[in-house]
């Protein structure tokens, strides 16, 4: 099949291929004739089309149906990283291609990846949930990206429950098919299939990102010859940048992607802060040598040697993306976080003197229906005002 036809496939999936079963009223049903697919997306990346920076579409093609392709599903609940999963025939299957579209004006533009021929096949197999772990979509110049694999982990184990809980309430005891493409495993950048000026757009995008996080070394996409070593690149090129804190020092910091803190000492030079996951860090607050870190989906992280080493301290109840940290007083801290679940919104405020633990309801909480989510709308923000126990919060409008 022609690069052309498989975009077309792609962007055009009711024609071409097949929905794979996201959230089956009855999971146990499915499990007796299929298995689940499951995995992770990390779009290390400003944008992949012109108005959203991720995928819409995660194609997979059946090596044993004669190649019918078909399509993972997303949930409705949403973390910053991207889970598709869904219900497939038993056989053997290979990842197809990401996509993703965008209107402008009167045209429909798409964008996406080619992964056919990229990695070696997965098995699904009757009542098994098939772990592909983290996929992380990284832009390496010149208008190429590559694919890097992660193996699964205890994060992605809940991100599925997070994601699709009534699909994971079957596979509660049961060890998951482990696809592992071996390692270690070279990614060769793929050509970025693009449609009208988006091309340009990925192109800029990338020899921005190229400049601004180019280090001394002048380190090159095209020396890295293992997963692990393109995984520690992507890890010093996030271009994400959430909360912000400076110490007294007057080093400045910066939450960032794929568990980075972004540090810039007095003197210019930027150095990363690795908090030890792939989670997205949100929320931020920095005391000497005391880090306070809070991800996507609820983790509480803190760091007291500057940054060197973090140890999870606690997690919010609702398990939702932690916004912001904010102290109070000596003893009293609010965090906020937020969770979407389809076009409901709703964020909360725990106020708490240790983040050894976090109270098991929120002091407040604000919940929407916003219908249509949009990923480019206003973000929550919050102020805390020292000395009066008040706490200022906007949440984005209806």
């Amino acid at each position: 099949m022609s690069r052309k036809l498989i975009w077309i496939a792609l962007l055009i999936g009711q024609v071409n291929g097949a929905w794979a079963a996201k959230s089956p009223a009855t999971p146990e049903d499915y499990s007796r004739t299929q298995g689940f697919v499951v995995v992770r997306l990390i779009t290390n990346a400003a944008a992949v089309s012109v108005k959203s920076a991720r995928f819409q579409d995660f194609s997979v093609v059946s090596r044993t149906q004669n190649g019918k392709v078909y399509y993972l599903g997303q949930s409705g609940f949403q973390l910053r990283a991207q889970v598709f999963g869904g219900w497939l025939p038993p056989g053997e299957y290979e990842l197809q291609g990401l996509g993703a579209q965008a209107k402008q004006g009167l045209f429909t533009i798409g964008t996406g990846m080619e992964l056919t021929g990229l990695l070696p096949p997965l098995q699904v197999m009757q009542g098994k949930r098939t772990d592909l772990g983290t996929l992380i979509f990284q832009p390496v110049g010149e208008g190429k990206a590559a694919v890097i694999h992660v193996e699964s982990s205890v994060e992605n184990t809940e991100a599925f429950a997070q994601s699709f809980p009534e699909d994971a309430r079957v596979f509660v005891n049961a060890e998951p098919i482990v696809w592992n493409p071996g390692g270690p495993y070279r990614f060769d950048p793929r050509t970025v299939s693009v449609g009208s000026n988006d091309g340009l757009l990925i192109y800029g995008l990338a020899a921005f990102d190229g400049k601004r996080n180019r280090t001394v070394a002048k380190v090159q996409w095209a020396g890295a010859v293992s997963a692990a070593e393109m995984l520690a690149l992507a890890k010093r090129a996030t271009v994400q940048a959430y909360s912000r804190a400076e110490d007294a020092g007057g080093s400045f910091y910066v939450a960032s992607s794929m568990g980075q803190i972004l540090k810039r000492a007095p003197d210019g030079a930027w150095t990363n802060l690795d908090a030890g996951t792939l989670r997205d860090i949100l929320g931020l607050y920095v005391d000497g040598k005391t880090i306070v870190a809070g991800s996507e989906d609820g983790i509480i992280l803190t760091s007291r040697d500057g940054g060197a080493t973090f140890a999870v301290a606690t997690r919010t109840p609702d398990r939702g993306v932690v916004w912001s940290i904010d102290r109070l007083a000596a003893d009293r801290w609010a965090v906020l976080s937020q969770t979407i679940n389809g076009p409901d919104i709703s964020t909360s405020i725990y106020f708490t003197s240790s983040f050894d633990s976090l109270p098991d309801t929120p002091a407040k909480t604000f919940a929407q229906h916003l219908g249509k989510i949009s990923w480019s709308g206003f973000l929550p923000a919050a102020t805390a005002a020292p000395g009066t126990s008040q706490y200022f919060v906007t949440v984005p409008p209806q």
